[in-house]
């Protein structure tokens, strides 16, 4: 479907309101709140919910955690944050937990195409893109924690 698309769907960082909101409404209910984002140097997401976790001082505590990292190791982390509490782990110390799982969970993918990641944002140039389709190269991307952006790890030739 990517490949026949005339425009690329985009995605966009919830707003501070949008935050706000869910705050407000798990603090009905929540003793504190531990809001794992995605890494902070791939979009806005992070400024968004610290900026929402400042406006609930006082009313509910919240921490906002910058997971480095994005997709699945993002959601490892959240599932390590929610064993924590259910095992009945204080604010801190879930977030100490959530913090020492960060620098050992990485992203690494392959994609068919770089055209994707040109059009997304301009994560890579247009003649970046232009080379990795005309030698039928494979991009493998990975985003190191340490790092928390997208970076190229090496190709594959198809």
């Amino acid at each position: 479907m990517l490949g026949e698309a005339k425009d690329l769907s985009t995605t966009s960082s919830p707003s501070v309101g949008e935050f706000l909101e869910v705050y407000r409404e798990l603090s009905r209910w929540a003793e504190a709140i531990v809001c794992i984002t995605l890494s902070s140097d791939l979009g806005m997401e992070f400024d968004s919910a610290l900026s929402a976790s400042e406006m609930m001082m006082g009313d509910l505590p919240v921490r906002v955690v910058d997971s480095r990292t994005l997709t699945m190791p993002q959601g490892f982390i959240a599932l390590e944050a929610a064993r924590a509490a259910a095992e009945g782990a204080s604010l801190p110390q879930v977030v100490r937990r959530v913090e020492a799982l960060i620098p050992r969970v990485n992203v690494i993918a392959t994609v068919d195409t770089l055209e994707y990641l040109r059009r997304w944002g301009g994560r890579i140039g247009g003649a970046a893109a232009l080379l990795g389709s005309l030698f039928k190269v494979k991009p493998i991307v990975y985003v190191p924690t340490e790092k928390g952006a997208l970076d190229l790890l090496g190709q594959a030739s198809h």
